[in-house]
Order: C-alpha cells, then structure tokens, then sequence
C-alpha cells in the first residue's frame, strides 16, 4: 500500500518561501526594470507587484514609463 497523502503535506517535506529570497528575487526584478528604461527614483517608488506586472510584457516599458512620469522621461 502506499503511503497516506498526509504524510507528504506536512512542512518537513515540503519547503518554505524564505524571506532572503523574496527580497533577493525583488532587487533583481527591480534592476531589470530599470535596465528596460524606467527611471530610478521612479521604480523605487513603486511596490514589488507592480514591477512585476510591469516585467510580464517588457515591450509595454516604454508605456509604463509615461504611465508612471506623467508623460515625461526624465
């Protein structure tokens, strides 16, 4: 027989999300952003799901820039 599914839920067998990761994944995902074309006091404003929606469609930067300057690269 096999083994029971509670055994393989539990927290031992299966990893957690570390916070160190998230904020290194983050600072990763906001220098892409920056790299796209976004200004840098610009994108340090901004929260971490909004660069990540942001970085899904890397050709719509150059919109999101107008977006978030008010119509001005700076």
């Amino acid at each position: 027989m096999g083994r029971d599914r509670m055994y393989d839920k539990k927290p031992i067998n299966r990893l957690k999300k570390d916070g160190v990761e998230r904020k290194r994944r983050q600072k990763t995902q906001l220098k892409r952003l920056i790299a796209l074309g976004m200004p840098e006091a610009v994108a340090n404003k901004m929260d971490a799901k909004a660069v990540r929606d942001i970085l899904k469609y890397p050709a719509k930067v150059p919109q999101a820039v107008k977006l978030y300057t008010g119509g001005t690269k700076k």
